[in-house]
């Protein structure tokens, strides 16, 4: 009850089309990565449920059937379905196919699945940004583990604008490019993004 009366749902409104979006690449690693990128872009408390309660929804899911007399019906497709119309629907103002209330679907179901199926590759940092972050660690200042993302924000686009001024392309690691998230673990500390 209490995500479903947030004034906006824990997959933000104005980031549900590109869920839906990113959920239909069909290539795997392609998808998480692109998984990996919206989940930084949302609000951090957001990011932060969200990451606990798909941890807990995959934890009950390891219940669903563990013999014949024991165990749940609730495997991850079971949990996906209940719990989507709480956490990724549309905003009943915004204009849907047909004009009619497509606060549930089936894709959103499938996406919340893939997130659950994604297990704990899905918070780690994408490669692009983890190569970004060794390629420009010495131009940030000081240890970058240490600041907030507001900061790190602002060093990367100061020294981004450096670059640009000086007519050097800002270092790097193209998007996209790099292997199966070997990354950390996001754990990102300013409660104001």
């Amino acid at each position: 009850k209490f995500l479903r009366e947030l004034p906006d749902p824990l997959v933000p409104f104005r980031m549900r089309r590109l869920f839906l979006g990113i959920a239909s690449i069909s290539s795997m690693r392609e998808r998480l990565e692109a998984f990996r990128y919206a989940i930084i872009l949302m609000p951090q408390p957001n990011r932060d449920m969200l990451n606990v309660l798909i941890t807990f929804l995959n934890w009950v899911a390891t219940f669903s059937h563990v013999d014949d007399k024991a165990g749940s019906k609730m495997d991850s497709l079971n949990l996906a379905t209940v719990i989507t119309p709480n956490i990724l629907y549309a905003d009943v103002k915004e204009p849907t196919r047909n004009d009619r209330d497509d606060t549930f679907s089936y894709e959103a179901c499938n996406v919340i699945h893939q997130l659950m199926e994604a297990g704990e590759p899905l918070w780690m940092l994408p490669d692009a940004v983890i190569q970004f972050l060794r390629d420009n660690a010495s131009g940030l200042g000081e240890d970058v583990a240490d600041l907030n993302t507001k900061e790190l924000l602002r060093r990367c686009e100061r020294q981004a604008q450096q670059a640009a001024s000086n007519g050097v392309a800002s270092g790097g690691s193209g998007l996209g490019s790099g292997g199966g998230g070997s990354g950390p673990v996001v754990t990102i500390t300013n409660p104001e993004l």
